[in-house]
């Protein structure tokens, strides 16, 4: 089972920092990317997965950019595969290993326990759990910025699909930080 697909990091290049951004400025398709803004990139970990990065005209600026990119891949995942092409670099299959385990390593136990049981049964401990690792885990956001689904409703939704979906989901706000 893998908890990678649909992970998303945000970091800057010049320090690769994760940033705690709200859920409207994590994109979730690589056409939503702006790559004209700003001094940050998008990275999803997971198969088919995208990076972008600012506009890099210059070449040398490209190249170190690319470099400092792969430094953090390597940091914290497993890129088998990786191309650049017009200034986006595409992960083709990568997995992302202990930072993404630590943080979500206590979802993971509490879904394990409830294997084979009603899952709507646990939201409740789930929630708390997610409210520890970012008091902001909401996935959906009007084009202003405001909640329009809340946290129970979210639950509700993914807890009666596969574990797979759920970790997918619930990992793209926990990585975060």
């Amino acid at each position: 089972m893998s908890f990678l697909s649909n992970v998303y990091i945000i970091k800057t290049l010049s320090t690769a920092k994760a940033l705690t951004l709200q859920e409207s400025q994590v994109y979730r398709d690589i056409s939503e990317m702006d790559i004209y803004s700003d001094t940050y990139f998008t990275a999803c970990f997971g198969e088919g997965a995208y990076a972008c990065m600012d506009e890099l005209q210059d070449t040398e600026a490209l190249a170190d950019a690319t470099e400092r990119f792969f430094e953090l891949v390597n940091a914290y995942a497993d890129a088998t595969v990786c191309e650049l092409n017009n200034n986006v670099i595409i992960i083709k299959r990568g997995y992302l290993k202990q930072y993404f385990d630590n943080k979500i390593v206590g979802l993971k136990n509490i879904i394990d326990k409830a294997a084979g049981k009603d899952y709507l049964k646990v939201k409740y401990q789930i929630k708390d759990y997610l409210e520890s690792i970012d008091e902001h885990v909401y996935p959906t956001q009007d084009s202003k910025g405001h909640f329009i689904q809340s946290m129970d409703s979210w639950l509700e939704n993914y807890l009666e699909a596969d574990k797979d979906t759920y970790i997918q989901i619930v990992g793209q706000f926990s990585v975060r930080g």
